[in-house]
């Protein structure tokens, strides 16, 4: 028998397609829990069936061809520094809004505690530029992006592979005027640790949050760090290594569930994939002394299309298409991380997000590495 809707599925990516395609509104999601989740109004649902066709977690298709790969910079340092890696996302943007066209991207909510979807129309680009390790919601962006593109406007839509894989499936289409970009995504932690995290700084700081950056480069680009800045004038600012939110992250304790065995790891819908290029001086001659390399992967022809108009303004060299898709790999379940996962959450039930990581991953043993990192990355700020 035909599932009828996806409250009979067990697996969900949180991609925003069931949502969006529903007709008559009746999934919401459910924002309470550790992380977001699709809820099906019984009451409003006419069993149409769309919702559980719709879905690329549970109805499967193989949208992946890789076609080139590239290693690049911006040719303007400024951009570099404002960007996660080598500013390919920007330089793709950029060609997009010249056209007269729209940027839809992950942006930090007006108190900084949430991630919800942005474009170019509400908010700067720089909004949308840079990576934020939390999970997003689309809410209804991609009804949104369809009634854009009907008109012919240019739509560049940005989100994690599975966001990507939900957008082009809800299209059910393709648009010339449409290009997806997704990146190489290693999960995203909870919604609800990350604003208990960030009510916390606020408490210890004394004041509410202005901004947080997850890729300031402050320490250089290869190593990460958090920097979160105050209206008081305020700064924190910690290795990533040691600041407790992203040790969680980093230590896959705080990650979605589905996360841990996602089926878009190596089944791409987008057009382009962008990633940090860690393997630049294996694959490449490209050195721009730790300001960001990008590694640029195209997934269709649209994708091609795109890079040669980015050209003239970024440092560009083609990769072998083999070696440089090291990134692009099938995401299976690794048990061991998966319990670990459980058991710091039935951690978290009894107490604090701080109590429990701290409880979970102790780092008194690596003060004194924290101190020597800082004195050595110093030279590069």
């Amino acid at each position: 028998m035909a599932t009828n809707n996806i409250s009979e599925f067990d697996k969900c990516a949180n991609c925003g397609a069931c949502l969006n395609v529903c007709p008559v509104n009746a999934i919401s999601i459910i924002e309470d829990g550790y992380y977001y989740m699709p809820y099906v109004n019984a009451d409003l649902c006419i069993n149409c069936g769309k919702c559980a066709c719709v879905c690329p977690v549970n109805a499967q298709k193989n949208a992946q061809n890789l076609i080139g790969a590239y290693g690049g910079f911006y040719l303007d340092d400024k951009v570099i520094s404002e960007s996660s890696s080598g500013g390919a996302f920007y330089a793709i943007a950029q060609i997009i809004l010249k056209k007269g066209g729209i940027v839809f991207g992950a942006v930090f909510s007006e108190d900084s505690k949430k991630i919800v979807f942005g474009n170019t129309d509400e908010v700067p680009l720089d909004k949308i530029q840079k990576s934020k390790y939390v999970e997003s919601n689309v809410y209804f962006t991609f009804r949104t992006v369809k009634e854009i593109l009907k008109t012919g406007r240019y739509v560049l839509f940005c989100g994690t592979p599975c966001q990507a894989a939900g957008l082009k499936r809800y299209l059910d289409k393709d648009y010339e005027n449409l290009l997806i970009c997704d990146f190489s995504c290693g999960g995203l932690p909870s919604h609800k640790i990350y604003k208990e995290y960030i009510d916390y700084l606020e408490k210890k700081y004394g004041s509410k949050v202005l901004s947080v950056d997850f890729r300031p480069k402050n320490f250089g680009w290869n190593v990460h760090s958090l920097l979160v800045k105050f209206q008081s004038g305020k700064k924190y600012t910690d290795l990533a290594t040691i600041d407790p939110y992203y040790r969680g992250f980093l230590k896959s304790l705080t990650k979605r569930d589905y996360c841990y065995s996602c089926d878009f790891a190596d089944n791409h819908y987008s057009d382009i994939i962008l990633a940090d290029f860690w393997l630049h001086k294996k694959l490449s001659y490209l050195n721009n002394n730790n300001k960001g390399i990008s590694l640029i992967i195209t997934n269709s022809q649209k994708g091609e299309q795109f890079i040669e108009e980015i050209k003239p303004k970024m440092e560009l060299v083609p990769l072998d298409i083999k070696k440089a898709s090291y990134n692009i790999k099938n995401g299976h379940l690794d048990k061991e991380t998966i319990g670990r996962h459980n058991d710091f959450l039935k951690i978290l039930e009894s107490t604090d997000y701080i109590k429990a990581i701290n409880k979970f991953d102790s780092i008194k043993a690596g003060y004194k590495i924290k101190q020597i990192f800082k004195k050595i990355i110093k030279r590069v700020k």
